[in-house]
């Protein structure tokens, strides 16, 4: 008898164990699952782990109510779950507007988070290219989280930051989607505005997309993943001076209430019934350490560091797609250089100047629209403080290329 007890108690506890063993390889499993949504190039910058207060999966057949609260603008969205649900079974959140009721509807974070890098998967349906919509589906970060139960910062800011991490908008007899940082400074009816395009012009609904939004102290930056791998699109850079072209003042950051809606923007535009799905949304928070931001803090100064991608040492850098932008004389051994490159795709385009600390040398083209062809910029060498090497970066609708200098005089 003694024997079985002791068999039996062997038994449960090999289960014991086995369960434990699964659970741990489980987990493991499921964190490096969620550490691979972070671009590699910069997951040293942000935690591999989720902050599930303002995040989801949406894989629950009810939404969230502790963390999430309905849209509620009055005029535009309904909140309600006949507005904003999860169908059952499907894993996504469905985000509807109704063409009967002219109202959409959505949800947003009940807590507000600042840096860090947000990733989400969408698609859209209910859209036409050729047809503006009067829908304006978006994901998207502001000071105030236009819920049905009411959060904002406190006290809220005179110069604050909106992220517009995708926005899909009708203008002009067409619909698109972009994405776009935005400056506000004031208060209604009195408030001004500087908006920092990051994509636009974009007519691909249906299928199903991944982005992400790095929101770091020193930039605001659009990521795109495509078959497993993350690339970059564009950078907004936050400076201590005034906001123009692809900067902005430091003083607009601030913390975001998250909103995911899709609610009545143009009556007058097209107004079928329409839907934005969102698979997931992630928050990754930022590594906060006093190195971070070592090199953004002169006045006039942009730390273009971060650009850089992989910067073995100040000898050398790697670029993962250097093939249009060239400079000659490299070496140089004249009083200037000449910067030629090639546009495939019309659009904004930036280019600058930027020595290996990230300080900027000089900005040659400023979000300057411009068609596919050959161009090209000169830059004087007596720009240059002291010989040694430089970096000349190409932001374009198809991507950023960064272009060793070597400066000899």
């Amino acid at each position: 008898m003694n024997t079985n007890i002791q068999s039996t108690g062997n038994v449960i506890t090999a289960k014991v164990i086995n369960v434990f063993l699964i659970s741990i390889i489980l987990l493991l499993n499921t964190a490096n699952l969620f550490s691979q949504q972070l671009p590699s190039s910069i997951a040293n910058k942000y935690r591999n782990t989720i902050d599930w207060s303002i995040s989801d999966s949406f894989n629950n057949d009810n939404i969230n109510l502790n963390k999430w609260t309905y849209v509620k603008v009055y005029g535009k969205s309904i909140a309600t779950s006949e507005y904003a649900f999860i169908p059952k079974g499907k894993g996504y959140l469905s985000i509807n507007a109704k063409r009967s009721s002219k109202r959409g509807g959505g949800i947003s974070t009940k807590q507000a988070r600042q840096y860090g890098f947000y990733t989400f998967k969408w698609r859209a349906y209910g859209f036409n290219a050729s047809n503006a919509t009067g829908w304006i589906p978006a994901v998207w970060g502001a000071g105030q989280n236009f819920g049905k139960e009411v959060r904002r910062i406190n006290p809220f800011p005179n110069k604050r930051l909106e992220l517009d991490a995708i926005e899909i908008y009708g203008h002009n007899g067409r619909t698109q989607w972009r994405a776009q940082s935005i400056a506000w400074t004031g208060f209604h009816p009195n408030n001004t505005l500087v908006e920092q395009r990051l994509i636009a012009g974009k007519t691909d609904f249906t299928n199903w997309k991944i982005h992400g939004l790095e929101y770091h102290p020193n930039y605001v930056r659009l990521w795109q993943k495509n078959n497993g791998t993350w690339r970059q699109i564009k950078t907004v850079w936050f400076v201590n001076n005034s906001t123009n072209a692809n900067r902005i003042n430091k003083t607009h950051n601030n913390k975001l209430y998250w909103i995911l809606w899709n609610v009545l923007h143009n009556k007058s535009n097209n107004l079928n019934d329409s839907a934005l799905h969102v698979d997931y949304f992630y928050y990754f928070p930022y590594k906060q350490t006093n190195s971070n931001v070592s090199n953004n803090n002169l006045e006039n100064t942009v730390d273009y560091s971060e650009s850089l991608g992989v910067l073995k040492s100040n000898e050398d850098i790697i670029s993962s797609n250097i093939t249009s932008v060239k400079s000659f004389p490299n070496p140089s051994y004249g009083s200037s250089i000449s910067i030629d490159y090639n546009i495939v795709a019309e659009g904004n385009v930036n280019l600058i100047v930027f020595d290996t600390n990230g300080k900027l040398i000089s900005t040659l083209v400023s979000n300057e629209f411009l068609k596919t062809g050959n161009y090209s910029n000169n830059i004087e060498t007596s720009k240059f403080p002291k010989p040694g090497v430089y970096y000349c970066r190409l932001e374009t609708n198809k991507g950023v290329e960064t272009h060793k200098i070597i400066i000899s005089k």
